[in-house]
């Protein structure tokens, strides 16, 4: 059993309770200075970005320190200060080389990598492993066996077994939007409404925002999806573990 405390003592463990993307079950967290530098596609070494970034962010220091900005600015800037060409390198190169396996996502200064196998992740993330903040896995074979069937796990048992999620951009007109919100409302405990999503169909605009509801059975799709071809983007089943 692999170790990811082990590789790094701060790391948190959390538990995966429904796959990344529909397809992955482990995520790794991990903290990369100017992690959007292993993104840059122009004809320039790591070294080379990372320098004009620094530069950049040091004149704009000297603005910053004269006026009102927010203390995440500098925070990040901290954070880019702290960035090393070894570490932008290592992760560009291994994105790249390992681009069928693994799929990347950067929110500076943060880098979560998303992946099928736990061993080739912690073999890749063992080669930087003072940058690891947080592993999400599945918490037992139980968990395991039901996320592979694109199921979702809950903290607590519910009434509702199902999930639905409703496609983001579905056009819809005013009278239509307003129809479906009242069949759903009208569903009364069969489903249970969010209030984003309640707001969601209150609104006029021809293109819905996307929104989720539950539902005790998935038959309350039936007359939906006659309602709405395709607006519902997908169903999951949710799944209590003790």
């Amino acid at each position: 059993m692999l170790s990811w405390t082990k590789l790094n003592p701060i790391c948190k463990i959390k538990e995966t309770t429904k796959k990344y993307y529909g397809q992955y079950l482990y995520k790794a967290v991990l903290e990369i200075p100017a992690g959007r530098i292993i993104n840059e596609r122009q004809n320039l070494s790591i070294e080379s970005l990372l320098e004009l970034r620094q530069n950049t962010n040091n004149r704009l220091s000297t603005w910053a320190a004269s006026s009102r900005v927010p203390n995440s600015y500098h925070k990040l800037k901290k954070k880019l200060d702290q960035a090393t060409v070894q570490q932008l390198s290592y992760w560009h190169d291994t994105i790249t080389v390992n681009k069928h396996d693994i799929k990347h996502r950067i929110e500076e200064p943060w880098m979560q990598l998303y992946c099928n196998d736990e061993s080739k992740l912690y073999t890749l993330i063992a080669q930087d492993a003072k940058s690891l903040r947080e592993i999400h896995k599945p918490a037992s074979i139980k968990s395991l066996q039901a996320l592979e069937q694109n199921e979702i796990i809950v903290k607590r048992p519910t009434d509702y077994h199902y999930k639905v999620f409703l496609k983001e951009g579905y056009k819809l007109t005013p009278d239509l939007r307003e129809s479906i919100g009242q069949y759903l409302i009208n569903l009364n405990d069969e489903v249970k409404l969010t209030k984003s999503t309640q707001y969601n169909f209150s609104k006029r605009k021809l293109w819905f925002d996307g929104s989720y509801f539950y539902a005790k059975d998935a038959d309350v799709l039936t007359f939906l999806n006659l309602m709405a071809p395709g607006i519902v983007a997908g169903i999951f089943k949710l799944t209590y573990i003790k």
